[in-house]
């Protein structure tokens, strides 16, 4: 709703991306995602969408980690 694009598979939205680089840049850094441009590969779309699913299940148990979606 906010206008920004999402991308792959579990349509990652870029300032959730953003965001995720902020806190856990060194995590996606070390399994090679470095920009928005790797939502496209299916696994690490994947990778991000699970680290955003764990992160929404910690902060809000109520919406069974999908929240984010």
């Amino acid at each position: 709703t906010n206008g920004s694009p999402d991308r792959g598979l579990f349509q990652i939205n870029r300032d959730s991306f953003n965001g995720l680089m902020q806190r856990q840049g060194d995590l996606l850094k070390s399994v090679g995602i470095t920009s928005f441009d790797d939502m496209y590969d299916p696994e690490k779309n994947a990778f991000v969408a699970k680290l955003i699913h764990q992160g929404s299940l910690q902060a809000n148990p109520q919406t069974a980690g999908w929240g984010g979606w």
